[in-house]
């Protein structure tokens, strides 16, 4: 299928990623790039929980908000 693509339509093929692109970009600012996935199950567990203990609750100021856990 690749040889197929290949001679039919080089351009596809042959094209940087978009994401390759994004990166060279990125170092060559000197941003840090942390690896990490995009979907996190963990995360997604503790934030559903976190939202559920949260619900309908008002804080009135910051202190009040740190104290609640």
């Amino acid at each position: 299928m690749h040889r197929k693509l290949q001679r039919l339509n080089p351009a596809l093929v042959n094209r940087k990623s978009f994401y390759t692109i994004t990166l060279q970009k990125l170092n060559e600012l000197g941003c840090e790039i942390l690896l990490r996935p995009a979907y996190s199950p963990i995360d997604c567990h503790f934030f559903k929980h976190l939202e559920h203990y949260l619900q309908g609750k008002i804080f009135t100021d910051q202190v009040a908000a740190e104290n609640a856990f």
